[in-house]
């Protein structure tokens, strides 16, 4: 059995990216240009996290109270408590196995719903969110692009369909900052709600933000292949059922974080090499494993790669003990629908791939040498 192991997400934090963060604590102002010229937007509303963004994007459709929101049956916890957080109910619709809303159970559900939040899992391209789009007009969309930063969607990135858009550069992200997310708005009809959700968000105190920049640099420490294997994933494994120690599913609501976007703007300048990495690794791994690999297509960004393996936990074992560590990302999905009100047999693809899936790291901080060994 291996010593050390290497983690399958990328929590890197250099001595550059602690520099860049505690420099943005200082910063009165940034220059957002790039990014509002790549999603040829007018304004990016940054906030603590991801699921900040995507509650008050709920709030802002102007749905009747006890609205139904549909969203895919494979899905995000955080997806499901911002739902819920925004006061509303959901529906369930199912997933084919290349990560598509199934649009059979969707038009059978879509007269149940008045609104609709749409996943790029796992960066891959939900092609749905345009015939969706063309279809029914009226029917409100939130793109959940919280892995998709930079995939494209017929020459267009994710984020640019539905009405609202919601991105996360947070720990484990493409790319890895710390706390922080964005949104951008494409229905102005939306954005007098949303601005005004926004500038009631309570600032980031200092202490949020050094708690943000220590949190990054335990977090990396922690995660060299030794430490990770003897310690921390032991440590991490024991008390994540008991308390969220970093923050996954917080509800704390805040603005901007100062030190994350000083670090997120600082990598957008490489995130064309970045990308290019990560989308090399992702092809290696894909061609090895041809055979176990969900039969997605289009530009994406290989944020992870999912495989359907029927004997998984085994593969998993395999992977630890001789030092790489894989997932299976989201496959509590069906659990955590249910205490939100899924019935079981709803989805019966979202329950398949959930019971299935293995996700292999391929992010472009990580060497995949050593998970090509063993495949």
């Amino acid at each position: 059995m291996a010593l050390s192991i290497i983690p399958r997400l990328n929590y890197k934090y250099t001595f550059s990216d602690v520099v860049k963060s505690v420099s943005g604590l200082f910063k009165k102002k940034w220059n957002i240009d790039d990014l509002k010229l790549m999603f040829q937007a007018d304004e990016v509303f940054f906030s603590n996290h991801a699921r900040t963004g995507m509650r008050m994007a709920f709030n802002s459709l102007g749905l009747e109270k006890n609205a139904t929101i549909g969203l895919m049956g494979f899905n995000c916890l955080t997806v499901m408590n911002a739902i819920k957080s925004a006061g509303y109910n959901m529906l369930f619709v199912d997933v084919t196995d290349d990560f598509q809303l199934d649009m059979v159970d969707f038009y059978a559900k879509v007269d149940k719903m008045d609104a609709l939040v749409i996943n790029h899992m796992f960066g891959i391209p939900n092609a749905s969110v345009i015939e969706i789009r063309e279809r029914y007009p009226q029917l409100p969309i939130v793109e959940d692009c919280a892995h998709s930063f930079m995939t494209k969607l017929n020459d267009k990135l994710t984020g640019s369909f539905g009405d609202i858009a919601v991105f996360s550069y947070g720990r484990g992200k493409f790319p890895s900052v710390g706390d922080g997310g964005f949104v951008i708005i494409n229905n102005k009809d939306y954005r007098a709600a949303f601005v005004r959700q926004y500038k009631a968000l309570r600032t980031m105190t200092l202490h949020d933000e050094v708690k943000n920049i220590v949190l990054g640099i335990l977090l990396s420490f922690l995660r060299f292949p030794f430490l990770y294997k003897n310690i921390a994933l032991r440590m991490f494994k024991g008390m994540d059922n008991k308390k969220d120690i970093v923050g996954k599913y917080s509800t704390k609501e805040r603005g901007c974080c100062k030190s994350s976007l000083n670090l997120f703007l600082s990598k957008l300048k490489r995130r064309e090499q970045m990308l290019a990495k990560q989308k090399k690794n992702g092809e290696v791994l894909k061609s090895v494993i041809s055979e176990s690999v969900m039969a997605f297509k289009g530009d994406y960004n290989y944020f992870m790669l999912p495989v359907y393996l029927e004997k998984r936990d085994d593969f998993i074992r395999y992977c630890y003990d001789n030092g790489v560590e894989v997932g299976k990302h989201f496959s509590k999905t069906i659990q955590w629908a249910k205490s939100f009100g899924y019935v079981e047999g709803d989805c019966p693809g979202a329950e398949k791939i959930a019971d299935h899936i293995v996700t292999l790291p391929c992010h472009y901080a990580y060497n995949v040498k050593k998970l090509l060994n063993l495949l």
